[in-house]
């Protein structure tokens, strides 16, 4: 199964976490960027219908499914939520847009 890069993120800054399920938005190129909520994401990950995953030093790491308590998916790298996730890492994906619009402004 072919497997997403995740290229940035999108944070709810009104969620009260410090870790992955503050994501709400990841974005990908397939091939421009694209972006999906964390909950569909997550959701097709569960469910084995998708794989995506971040680079991390040259390697690969695959983006797991959790779960809320109230049901919703979310997505992490690592087994426990961390702030310290590499996932947490990523530029937003206004940001990259941005960049991508106007390459020679810094």
């Amino acid at each position: 199964m072919h497997s997403w890069e995740v290229a940035c993120i999108e944070v709810d800054d009104e969620r009260d976490v410090e870790d992955c399920r503050a994501i709400r938005e990841v974005g990908y190129y397939a091939p421009s960027l694209s972006r999906k909520s964390a909950d569909v994401v997550g959701a097709q990950i569960h469910q084995g219908h998708a794989a995506y995953h971040v680079v991390v030093e040259g390697e690969r790491v695959p983006l797991q499914a959790g779960t809320d308590p109230d049901g919703t998916f979310y997505v992490r790298t690592l087994d426990e939520d961390s702030p310290e996730d590499p996932l947490l890492e990523l530029r937003t994906c206004r940001d990259l847009e941005r960049e991508e619009r106007n390459p020679d402004v810094a």
